[in-house]
């Protein structure tokens, strides 16, 4: 299967709002957080709050940025700061790797899957 258009071109353009100029800001400067999302003062249809341009930039940039990262490198290399699942896979220098075990920072066990002597991923 081919990949579609829209795909091809997050593969060759460059992430929505990447440029130094652009403006973004992570909601939690405007005063919004991550697990609760947009409040109910965004609904009301004449009283309410409009969503700011900076964050739709930037929500749209972190949302291309991740396909874009899935389009380009299949499966995403492991990185220190994120939380898998066991069985989650990562990409290394060294292969694809499998998580026997959940690593993470929020587990205490952020392993290096090339790191000596591990055990907590297997090469796949």
């Amino acid at each position: 299967m081919t990949m579609s258009a829209g795909t091809k071109q997050l593969a060759v353009r460059p992430v929505w709002a990447s440029n130094p100029n652009a403006q973004t800001e992570p909601p939690e400067t405007l005063g919004l957080t991550r697990t609760e999302g947009w409040p109910v003062a965004y609904e009301q249809p004449l009283t309410g709050k409009t969503v700011e341009r900076l964050l739709v930039n930037n929500h749209f940039r972190e949302l291309v940025a991740v396909f874009r990262d899935i389009t380009t490198m299949g499966i995403l290399a492991w990185d220190a700061d994120v939380d898998y699942a066991a069985g989650a896979f990562v990409a290394t220098a060294s292969g694809l790797h499998v998580a026997r075990v959940v690593s993470g920072p929020g587990s205490g066990n952020p392993t290096d899957p090339d790191g000596p002597g591990q055990t907590v991923w297997r090469v796949y």
